[in-house]
């Protein structure tokens, strides 16, 4: 269910349950200014409701089936393009080297991809020693990931979109007049 700038996000799991996540985009992190208050689940389901007042009842009757605690998780992203200086011996990979948003699934993807390339340039005979291995591979993981963070970060944008659901829709319909997000296409 998508609003302006805020969404409910429903995801079936194996065990039948359904976890529901209340994305909404802000300018600063909540918990900074609440405190210990933003841990009590009760405070928690009263911001969530006055942030959803405007929605359907029924939509927000959601947050009273929730039978579990809530868990402040806020998104985080690195830029799009990364330079890392050189460290002697020593890499990132995985959600360390590429933090972004979880909008198109591919997290855990390009971190078993990170660790396939680490290996294959450590075991390399091409790369003179370790550093020369790890730098290959950094700049191979640091261009793919351009484009992957640029894909997550189109997708927040659609999902948590300042325009509602209207992108999505007009994606969906073929609608080229209204796909673009804050005058970008």
């Amino acid at each position: 269910m998508l609003g302006y700038d805020r969404a409910f996000l429903c995801q079936r799991n194996g065990d039948g349950s359904i976890r529901v996540y209340f994305a909404q985009r802000r300018d600063e992190d909540p918990n900074r200014t609440a405190g210990a208050t933003f841990r009590d689940p009760g405070f928690i389901r009263g911001e969530l409701d006055r942030e959803f007042q405007e929605w359907s009842p029924r939509m927000r009757g959601i947050l009273d089936e929730v039978d579990t605690g809530f868990i402040w998780w806020p998104l985080y992203t690195v830029p799009v393009r990364q330079h890392w200086r050189r460290h002697t011996g020593l890499t990132l990979i995985g959600d360390a080297a590429h933090v972004m948003s979880p909008f198109t699934g591919q997290g855990v993807n390009m971190g078993l991809l990170d660790a396939l390339e680490l290996v294959t340039a450590l075991t390399s005979a091409e790369h003179a020693d370790v550093n020369a291995a790890i730098n290959a591979y950094e700049a191979s993981t640091l261009a793919r990931m351009e484009e992957a963070v640029t894909a997550t970060n189109t997708a927040q944008d659609i999902l948590l979109s300042p325009e509602g659901p209207g992108v999505l829709l007009a994606m969906v319909s073929g609608d080229k007049s209204r796909q673009s997000i804050g005058g970008r296409p």
